[in-house]
């Protein structure tokens, strides 16, 4: 797990100021800070009480490991100030690795499914009115603003480029939003429906390659879904289009590329160009193109890199489970 880098000293002057209250630190006060998370690489200080106020930034912290190891200059601390951060640093972590987990937001499935709870929407299909309460069912992101592009039951399979891509061997609670508040007789036809035109989809159609995307971090605001730090400004990032929140890229370091849901990657073929697969591939510099093809085709290649698992699994694996005595 990638973590930050913390340091800890008693501050030199008063000058500092702390980047949780906004006030200074006071000269000879312990303060904490990450390392580089500053203008220009300078260490972000905080007072010792605001540091726990931050988890947005604790997250990425590693609880696993003491403080010792954790914090730059730990020994040169007071007897005191090591005895207060071996307490307070692993509890602390740990609650702000909980918060981040349960705030993470639920994957985005591949199709929705609802009874239209007004007749103000219209179909992308026919593009005519879907009654109230009529069975509706869409593509999550695909209308403006990453909102959901609904259909008439029997204008939705006639969809077959977006219905080609979709995994039928999952469960349908796991494939369509809101399958399991359907009526027993629409679940049924759905289920059935679904796997005979994906099925036809598929043949009909070859998968379509992810939309993916590469730059350089414009700022430091961007985090990397795989180890959930940060990703530095003008720092090389690779991402898939559309996988985000409101149809946002995803956006990785590179290194950690090859730890994406399996899902995110299908599609991908190894002959093909890169200037094809990735959108702002060619304004690389010629050292990051040899990074981002390495990795991308590692994708592509059932022999280059690891099983990977899907973003379900990802998820619902929150914490390794404890193996029992023999």
């Amino acid at each position: 797990m990638a973590t930050a880098s913390l340091t800890a000293e008693y501050a030199k002057s008063g000058k500092a100021g702390c980047k949780g209250c906004g006030k200074s630190i006071d000269k000879g006060e312990l303060r904490i800070g990450y390392v580089g998370k500053a203008n220009f690489g300078a260490t972000a200080w905080y007072h010792y009480d605001c540091l726990w106020a931050d988890t947005d930034s604790l997250k990425s912290v590693d609880a696993s490991k003491s403080a010792k190891v954790l914090v730059q200059n730990y020994d040169s601390l007071k007897g005191e100030d090591k005895k207060k951060l071996d307490k307070d640093f692993p509890k602390f972590c740990k609650e702000a690795s909980t918060k981040a987990s349960k705030a993470e937001p639920k994957p985005k499935s591949d199709l929705a499914a609802e009874y239209a709870p007004s007749a103000k929407s219209n179909c992308k299909g026919c593009s005519k009115p879907i009654g109230k309460s009529t069975l509706r069912v869409g593509f999550p992101g695909k209308a403006n603003f990453g909102a959901t592009a609904w259909y008439h039951y029997d204008c939705v399979w006639k969809e077959s480029v977006l219905l080609a891509p979709i995994d039928t061997s999952q469960s349908l609670e796991e494939t369509v939003d809101g399958f399991e508040k359907l009526k027993n007789e629409d679940q049924t036809k759905l289920s059935s429906d679904l796997k005979k035109n994906c099925k036809a989809a598929a043949e009909k159609e070859p998968p379509l390659p992810p939309k993916m995307a590469a730059d350089y971090a414009k700022s430091d605001k961007s985090e990397c879904k795989s180890c959930a730090t940060k990703i530095a400004k003008n720092a090389l990032r690779v991402g898939f289009t559309g996988k985000a929140n409101f149809g946002a890229v995803a956006w990785y370091h590179v290194d950690c590329l090859k730890k994406c849901p399996q899902e995110y990657s299908k599609g991908i073929k190894a002959d093909k160009p890169l200037e094809e697969l990735v959108d702002g591939f060619d304004k690389l510099n010629k050292d990051d193109q040899k990074k981002v093809e390495k990795e991308v085709k590692a994708l592509a290649s059932p022999t280059g890199a690891p099983k990977r698992k899907s973003e379900g699994e990802e998820s619902a694996k929150a914490s390794p489970a404890k193996k029992g005595r023999k």
